[in-house]
């Protein structure tokens, strides 16, 4: 079992490389908010567009309705997850 460094803050010295890879996944969970949102949003077109029927138009909107809220929350995620990155790695680099 390896005992990792301790910084003077007793918490676990990092990897360097962490705050990249943790960037990293960042990025692919906004991509795939972003996937998802862009098929939920072809879903609900087709549902428009093969149905005449209004109940099948409300389900409509309300999948597109998703799609866009499931785009806007991936976009907030990341954001605020990126600051905290940032922030946590400026203040690990300045602890050492």
């Amino acid at each position: 079992m390896k005992s990792g460094r301790k910084a003077d803050n007793g918490k676990p010295a990092g990897d360097p490389l962490a705050v990249e890879r943790t960037a990293m996944a960042n990025e692919r969970t906004l991509l795939s908010y972003v996937r998802t949102a862009i098929m939920l949003f072809a879903t609900s077109v087709t549902v428009l567009y093969l149905s005449k029927d209004t109940v099948m138009t409300a389900i409509s909107l309300a999948i597109f309705a998703t799609a866009l809220f499931t785009a806007v929350f991936g976009v907030w995620r990341h954001r605020r997850l990126q600051r905290k990155i940032a922030s946590e790695a400026g203040r690990s680099s300045s602890d050492e």
